[in-house]
């Protein structure tokens, strides 16, 4: 195809997605947004899903010995997994841990403190701290939050916050929400 068939093509296209509603196209303003949003998607799936086929490839062959939160593009990346990096730079600023076994979140890098602005600790202490794990801020016997650990540890509203949240009984995973 010459290229001016190709260009005619492409604002054809462009029309139609970012076109009126009524008069035929489907009203996206603006594609770059869209796309965002997809991707973002498909990232959330990758995390909500860990064990479904598609998500098990994807760990296999971009991060075999890493969290999805914590991988990073690599090399010789596709441009499909450059992508879903891109969504899951999205799903930080908006996501929060729902907190179950405790195992899996970390006390300084995840969100997991409700109604705070960022849901993320302060770093006051960060440095000093030898815990790493929101599991070490309980009391196994019985299984409660630990209020002299967390008084030294955080700002007293987040210590007061943190007492607030419920402590889960079963074995329900950590989830993100």
């Amino acid at each position: 195809m010459s290229i001016n068939i190709c260009k005619m093509i492409n604002q054809m296209i462009t029309s139609f997605f970012s076109g009126k509603k009524y008069e035929g196209g489907m009203g996206y303003r603006h594609i770059w947004a869209f796309s965002r949003a997809l991707l973002t998607r498909k990232a959330s799936r990758l995390i909500r899903n860990p064990y479904s086929l598609w998500s098990k490839l994807i760990k296999g062959k971009y991060f075999p010995y890493s969290t999805f939160w914590e991988a990073t593009i690599g090399h010789k990346a596709s441009q499909a997994w450059r992508s879903l990096l891109w969504g899951k730079d999205v799903l930080k600023k908006g996501c929060i841990w729902r907190i179950g076994n405790e195992s899996s979140m970390r006390i300084w890098e995840d969100k997991w403190i409700p109604n705070q602005g960022n849901s993320q600790t302060y770093d006051q202490n960060r440095e000093n701290c030898p815990l790493l794990q929101v599991q070490d801020l309980l009391t196994q016997h019985p299984r409660r939050w630990n209020m002299e650990t967390n008084r030294q540890w955080f700002h007293p509203q987040e210590a007061n916050v943190i007492q607030s949240i419920p402590i889960s009984w079963g074995i329900q995973e950590d989830t993100i929400i």
